[in-house]
């Protein structure tokens, strides 16, 4: 019942401005069991500061690769503290220091200003890994969903424009495509995330694009 609610309560601007909400309590919440730092990154264009979580295994020995993770919410919500078990997970399985940015979401300003917050903080990750215990040759991107669709996203950015070498990416179930034709055939009861859901997201992202009318959306 309450999964049924807060899918239909995403479904309307109103609901997901409500749902941020929770990202001023959760910004409070630490990892138990891990070293827990917050730090703000300032935007390369001078536009205030990312806040970011970096999560460490409590008695790890570095340097450890380092995992920048993007979370998921439709581009339009959620934030780090959500994925606290996935971070555990990840650290219990290989040794790694997390890098979790609060990028804005779409509801802030639409693309490209999530997208920048997140390369502006895969770029600090790579200027400061050595600082926070890590080791900047082994730079990995991750995220799930829509976060999932960033770690895609700048790690484009970074190939083509060479700023940094990434190691290695891992999107789980990530958003990738803006036209949301090839959708799921099951029945809407029997799927959390609907078309509607998706068409939603994209227009909240690329609604600066599309009011220009431009529609060749950059990959």
């Amino acid at each position: 019942m309450k999964q049924r609610f807060a899918m239909w309560l995403i479904k309307r601007p109103a609901g997901l401005r409500f749902s941020l909400r929770g990202s001023k309590k959760a910004a409070l919440r630490d990892l138990e069991g891990a070293v827990n730092e917050r730090v703000a990154i300032p935007r390369r264009d001078g536009n205030g500061t990312i806040r970011t979580r970096i999560y460490k295994p409590a008695d790890a020995k570095g340097p450890l690769p380092v995992v920048v993770y993007f979370h998921g919410g439709g581009f339009a919500t959620g934030w780090p503290e959500r994925h606290h078990a996935i971070y555990e997970r990840l650290m219990k399985t290989r040794p790694c220091i997390i890098v979790a940015p609060a990028f804005r979401s779409s509801l802030e300003a639409p693309y490209p200003a999530g997208h920048d917050d997140c390369y502006d903080a895969l770029l600090w990750a790579r200027d400061n890994a050595e600082s926070i215990g890590g080791n900047s040759q082994s730079i990995i991107v991750a995220g799930n969903s829509s976060g999932g669709g960033i770690a895609l996203s700048t790690a484009l950015r970074a190939r083509d424009t060479g700023d940094v070498n990434i190691a290695f990416q891992m999107p789980l179930y990530p958003m990738v495509d803006d036209r949301s034709k090839n959708w799921s055939a099951l029945p809407k009861d029997k799927i959390t995330w609907t078309k509607e859901h998706g068409v939603m997201a994209w227009h909240l992202l690329l609604r600066g694009l599309r009011a220009e009318k431009r529609y060749d959306i950059p990959a």
